[in-house]
Order: C-alpha cells, then structure tokens, then sequence
C-alpha cells in the first residue's frame, strides 16, 4: 500500500511540474513560442532518427512497458472485481437481515 501511495505521490508531482511547464509555454512571446516550436520539431526528428535506426533499443524498452502495463491492467481488474464482489456481499446481507415489521 505503501508503494501505491508512493508512486501516487510522484505520479501528481510530475504532473503538476508539467502543467506548470505548459503554463510557462502558452504565457512566453510569440517569438519564444517560435523557437520553442522548432526546438519542438528538430527533437521530433531526433526522436523519429533513433527509432528507424535502432529498433532493438526500442524494442526492449516496448518489452518493459507491456510487462508493466499487464500488471497494471491485473490489479485494476482485481480491484474492480473485488469491490463488485463485495457490492453483491453486502446487498445480499442486507436482504437477509429481518425486518422491523417481520419480527
């Protein structure tokens, strides 16, 4: 529970350091937003590059990702379930219990 709360925690961090970034982006000049738009553009590049050149590089990291994600998809399934289980647990008790008028 401990590293759910953990990773939760950066997980927010990062996201509020990006959205931060992209408040920074969208208030610069319009000249500064030009150059953040090439810079944008000749990374792209850079990145399309490396992956038509290197595709074992990128394969291993494919490889992680999926591990990763099919782990995700078993808790989140899990927990999903186990709450539906325990949804119909409790309705089914609550229809067992006697009623007032029936006593």
């Amino acid at each position: 529970m401990g590293l759910l709360v953990t990773g939760s925690a950066i997980l927010l961090a990062h996201l509020g350091l990006l959205g931060f970034q992209l408040r920074l982006f969208f208030n610069a000049s319009p000249v500064d937003l030009l150059s953040s738009c090439v810079g944008l553009g000749v990374a792209s590049i850079h990145v399309l590059q490396f992956v038509a050149f290197n595709q074992g590089a990128l394969f291993s990291f494919v490889d992680k990702i999926l591990l990763l994600f099919s782990a995700l998809a078993v808790i989140v399934t899990g927990l999903a379930l186990s709450q539906n289980q325990a949804a119909k647990t409790v309705d089914r008790l609550h229809a067992q219990e006697p009623r007032k008028g029936d006593q």
